[in-house]
């Protein structure tokens, strides 16, 4: 949701963080613009008008996109999603069911609803039922010439009587994933004071402050000013603590050593990579390379194995080049001793390089 007054302060930035990772996103106003994809909704611009932006959405969405996607997310133009939790909490559930999810009040509704700035997500199957059965019923769910009221209310009101379920969207430890507030407000303890009506609307009983608030998959959290779309987004997205968790290494790693690190990984079979086709084409090789180091070395075995005389025998009756036995045969004595001395040499030129560092 946005407006005119909205799209340079707000909307764009919106695009340019966390809407650019959703499949498709829309933002809903009154007028047009050529800086976000906007879908007009014939209403007026205010609080009061927040109900029909909300209806018409909906509407639109049924009527142009209901079978293209699964889920349906609404927020506000200052709320942050991190759109890959919402994959993974929506992934242990079908679309096919009537459902919806977000951050739950008591309030108003027999069944609650959800705060419609923590955001709130609505099954495929939860946006037909409420267009076909609430939308068609001016009884139980408010017309588009209605005005005022609060549009989270008044949308919870038309899903109960669709028979779309409030669902709830917390972890295994009872911490929220969606939030109304700023990260501040939900992870300290004081940030939100007794009297504030917010204690008087949750659904479920409080958990909040650092260890209680906020699951460590959250979704959405509101009342984010521009600046801040970019704080969170280079907090979530860009800082990663070196050697913590499971993210790839940001370091310049040499390549001998992630290579050796990723031949340590005994992975199951089933979590193996399918090689492409330069990888493929690299094993291949190593396996012909392997093989003919075998055979010659084979050939090596053989030859040692077999009596001098025989050596000299079979070189006299026109071996290959690659059988020959070697010039520099009694050498590698020569070689070692060679070695050594050079070892030698730069031992004694080390230890006058240390004596002259410590007389300096």
């Amino acid at each position: 949701m946005t407006g005119p007054q909205n799209i340079d302060s707000k909307a764009v930035h919106i695009f340019a963080t966390w809407g650019k990772r959703c499949n498709k996103v829309i933002f809903i106003s009154s007028e047009p613009s050529d800086k976000v994809p906007i879908v007009k909704v014939a209403t007026k611009e205010g609080r009061d008008f927040l109900w029909q932006k909300t209806r018409g959405a909906f509407q639109h969405i049924y009527d142009n996109f209901l079978d293209d996607y699964d889920w349906f997310l609404k927020a506000d133009d200052d709320t942050f999603v991190i759109v890959e939790n919402l994959r993974y909490f929506l992934s242990s559930y079908t679309p096919d069911t009537s459902i919806y999810f977000g951050h739950k009040f008591k309030c108003f509704v027999m069944q609650g609803y959800m705060s419609g700035g923590g955001g709130y997500v609505t099954s495929r199957t939860g946006v037909k039922n409420l267009v076909e059965i609430a939308f068609k019923d001016p009884s139980t769910c408010w017309g588009m010439d209605k005005k005022g009221g609060a549009e989270d209310v008044e949308i919870g009101k038309c899903f109960e009587n669709a028979g779309v379920v409030a669902g709830d969207s917390r972890d295994s430890l009872e911490r929220n994933r969606f939030h109304p507030f700023q990260p501040e407000a939900h992870l300290d303890p004081k940030g939100l004071p007794d009297s504030f009506w917010y204690w008087d609307y949750i659904y479920y009983p409080r958990n909040e402050g650092f260890e209680g608030c906020c699951s460590d998959y959250s979704i959405t959290f509101h009342y984010i000013p521009p600046a801040a779309l970019y704080n969170l987004e280079y907090l979530v997205y860009h800082l990663r603590p070196f050697g913590v968790g499971t993210y790839p290494c940001p370091a310049d790693v040499p390549k001998e050593i992630l290579q050796e690190a990723r031949s340590r990984q005994q992975l199951p079979q089933s979590q193996e990579q399918p090689l492409d086709d330069q990888e493929r084409k690299q094993v291949e090789q190593g396996k012909e390379k392997s093989s003919q180091e075998k055979q010659r070395d084979e050939a090596q075995e053989k030859q040692e194995s077999q009596p001098k005389q025989e050596k000299e025998t079979n070189f006299d009756n026109g071996r290959t080049d690659l059988e020959k036995p070697k010039e520099t045969e009694e050498k590698p004595v020569e070689i070692e001793k060679e070695i050594v001395d050079v070892l030698k040499n730069e031992t004694k030129n080390v230890g006058i390089e240390d004596k002259k560092d410590s007389v300096r």
